[in-house]
């Protein structure tokens, strides 16, 4: 099996992750992703209704993968090929 980022079966769209048997998985990362992102300080959540009017939104678009090893096996569920 190739373990690349090209395997179609591994990676997912939210709504795929979110009615695939191992959302549960995917949804406890999460939180230990977003934390990465906003210790390298490329992430910063903020409520939408405390923004300024002059604010600039960005969509961000969440994908989903299982990353295996180079053999094929499972290794874990994470964001972002």
């Amino acid at each position: 099996m190739n373990a690349d980022c090209n395997n179609k079966e591994d990676t997912l769209t939210q709504s795929q992750m979110l009615n695939a048997p191992d959302a549960e998985a995917f949804i406890k990362a999460q939180p230990t992703k977003i934390s990465g992102l906003e210790d390298f300080g490329v992430f910063q959540y903020e409520p939408i209704a405390k923004l300024p009017t002059s604010a600039r939104l960005l969509n961000a678009i969440w994908s989903y993968r299982r990353k295996r090893k180079p053999t094929g096996e499972f290794l874990k569920n994470s964001y972002l090929c």
